[in-house]
């Protein structure tokens, strides 16, 4: 809310009154004149289609083609996909695309993780495909592909003389940040600004649909797989937290049916110095299941539980095919079938 003098402007339904708001406060009482002719001339939204002559005159969005080899992909649908619903654009947003492409890009990256680590934890298992589809990582990536963007309000465009025409291939969207001016409190409002990591996650999302839109499934699988996927790496042995080792080792031999491990000292080296260093490794039968090290036999024994713990969990079948990837008549399951998270 205001805390200083009230100001009096016109709005339309198509403009957010946030955005008016900030366009007044900063340029005083003499744009009432401004505002009331952009209300006149812009009295609702009409999600206009952008035409293909239009935005084919983009430098930005020629140089996005190129970069993700999307020259099969209209240059009007990619211009679309940069437009989010809170840029007070006269053409069409991405919002429509953005919830379509929200639900493959989950559904490809649930199954890269499920195909390749069928034994993760469902908790670590989360975590690993939010690493891939949170807004703030769709952000970072959508930085890497040189995404520029536009924050100004339509009506502080309009004061500028800049039509919507020549903001086409940037991202278009009003910032939920706002500067503190004098005599002005800071406006949230989550209906008419986003944040620009949720901008940036909008716009990929859309892409992705898009994908689908001019490839099919297929080629919005490869497409993911090839920007988002591949190029990210992530360390799953440092997220999977284990607090009981040895009791959990323990439960998940019996439930599968092999003998209790046993903990044996395997090599060590100046017990009675200042630092000492003991090998231990744990066993079931004859079979080893993990080796740790530590300054003390109880340290060891413990990583050794871990790092036999982690194998399990990380266990990755040879070259699994993923149903998507193969017709459903000549898709073959998986042979192995994990029996579910072990619970002490």
């Amino acid at each position: 809310m205001f805390t200083g003098p009230r100001l009096a402007f016109l709005s339309r339904q198509s403009v957010s009154k946030l955005g008016m708001r900030r366009s007044l406060s900063a340029t005083g009482p003499a744009a009432s004149g401004a505002a009331a002719e952009y209300a006149q001339k812009h009295t609702k939204s009409k999600g206009d289609p952008i035409s293909e002559d239009l935005a084919a005159t983009s430098s930005a969005l020629q140089t996005l083609a190129a970069r993700l080899h999307l020259k099969d992909i209209p240059y009007s649908t990619l211009a679309r996909t940069l437009i989010t619903d809170t840029s007070g654009s006269r053409f069409a947003n991405n919002s429509g695309l953005a919830g379509f492409g929200k639900s493959l890009l989950a559904f490809y990256t649930y199954e890269h993780f499920m195909i390749n680590y069928p034994r993760l934890p469902q908790r670590v298992l989360r975590h690993a495909v939010d690493v891939y589809t949170a807004p703030r990582a769709l952000a970072e990536v959508a930085k890497l592909w040189g995404v520029q963007s536009e924050t100004r309000t339509p009506f502080a465009r309009y004061l500028a003389n800049v039509k919507d025409e020549s903001v086409l291939g940037r991202l278009a969207y009003i910032d939920a940040v706002e500067a503190v001016e004098p005599g002005v409190t800071k406006i949230t409002d989550s209906k008419t600004t986003m944040h620009a990591d949720v901008a940036m996650a909008t716009f990929i999302r859309a892409l992705v649909a898009a994908v689908y839109a001019h490839r099919g499934l297929d080629g919005a699988r490869d497409f993911i797989h090839q920007y988002l996927i591949k190029p990210r790496k992530l360390d799953l042995q440092s997220i999977i937290s284990i607090s009981r080792p040895t009791r959990e080792l323990a439960v998940l031999c019996s439930r599968e049916g092999l003998e209790a491990p046993v903990s044996r000292l395997m090599a060590e080296s100046g017990r009675y110095s200042n630092t000492p260093v003991f090998v231990v490794g744990v066993f079931s039968g004859q079979s080893k299941l993990g080796e740790g090290q530590g300054s003390s036999l109880k340290e060891a024994r413990t990583r050794a539980a871990v790092n036999a713990l982690q194998a399990w969990y990380l266990y990755s079948p040879i070259d699994p095919t993923a149903p998507s990837a193969a017709p459903a008549a000549e898709y073959k399951p998986q042979p192995y079938v994990d029996g579910g998270e072990i619970v002490i």
